[in-house]
């Protein structure tokens, strides 16, 4: 792969920001703006190459990496990492800008959907909304050593942010019986603590893209 300073000028990335635009770069070209430069054994434009390839040229998939997952591509550290996962946080934002209104189910999937990983994750996003079904906020809830989350960590970030509504969801995946057990007793807790705070539960949505599967257990359905 050819380094950038072997290029002629007009090919250079930055030059070819500056004089024809943005929207003059592919995908590589614009994370070598980013990533600033290689290291001793690979070049900076490598480096892009195998970024953009990981992601099979698909830049919404970023969306899904963490700091962890950027790191595996040979050449990317801790600090190209870093300015990887600013930028994409800050497209999140810019696709978010004005209210973003949740009243369905699709609506609620299609607002994760840049977030959720490509592999099957076990975790939950708490989803949180104002009277008017705008979102207010989200936050994440890993499932650790096979539990559910805490609930009360869950209610408070709803009063945190000043919530009406909350709605739980969480990517399909392979429950083990004694975890699927587990987790319909919890959301009935969540439901009836959530209740307890004047909040509105629509229940666990579990979310397989492109589908959604409503999981609302009934007080009938939990183990003995």
């Amino acid at each position: 792969m050819e380094n950038i300073k072997d290029l002629p000028l007009m090919e250079r990335p930055r030059e070819k920001l500056l004089h024809l635009g943005p929207q003059s770069l592919n995908n590589a070209e614009l994370f070598a703006i980013l990533l600033n430069s290689g290291t001793h054994k690979i070049s900076l434009m490598q480096i892009c190459e195998d970024l953009v390839n990981m992601i099979e040229n698909f830049p919404e998939r970023l969306a899904a990496m963490s700091i962890t997952d950027l790191r595996r591509i040979n050449g990317i550290g801790e600090i190209k990492a870093i300015v990887l996962s600013a930028a994409i946080e800050l497209a999140k934002r810019i696709a978010q800008v004005g209210p973003i209104s949740l009243e369905n189910d699709d609506q609620v999937a299609a607002f994760l959907a840049p977030y959720l990983p490509r592999q099957e994750s076990a975790g939950y996003y708490l989803v949180l909304l104002n009277n008017r079904n705008e979102l207010l906020a989200t936050q994440e809830f890993p499932i650790l050593e096979n539990n559910t989350p805490s609930i009360k960590l869950l209610i408070q970030a709803a009063l945190a942010a000043g919530a009406a509504e909350v709605i739980l969801c969480r990517q399909s995946f392979q429950l083990e019986t004694d975890y699927f057990n587990k987790e319909k007793a919890f959301i009935i807790q969540f439901d009836a603590a959530a209740t307890m705070m004047n909040l509105n539960m629509r229940g666990l949505l579990e979310l397989e893209l492109p589908r959604i599967r409503k999981c609302i257990p009934s007080p009938d359905n939990l183990p003995e």
